[in-house]
């Protein structure tokens, strides 16, 4: 990927969380996720902290959308190439 293609990336990732869609969030995701995060814990009591497969990471970021209700105002700082 270049960074052209990680700017698109990373934007249509942000508008996707911002517009609260999950399923598009998804759509950056393998079939095959391993998603970890400490919130996991907490919002479904896993205490490995990991979701396993899209269709699991769909309803794991519906619920931290419930959990976070409202206008979510996440934007992109900035960019750096590596």
């Amino acid at each position: 990927m270049d960074f052209q293609q990680a700017q698109v990336l990373a934007n249509d990732w942000i508008q996707s969380w911002n517009q609260r869609d999950s399923e598009a969030v998804a759509a950056h995701y393998s079939e095959d996720v391993e998603f970890q995060s400490p919130l996991v814990v907490h919002l479904l009591g896993q205490a490995s902290g990991t979701v396993s497969g899209k269709q699991n990471l769909i309803e794991y970021f519906k619920k931290v959308l419930e959990a976070f209700p409202g206008e979510l105002g996440i934007e992109l700082v900035g960019y750096t190439r590596a």
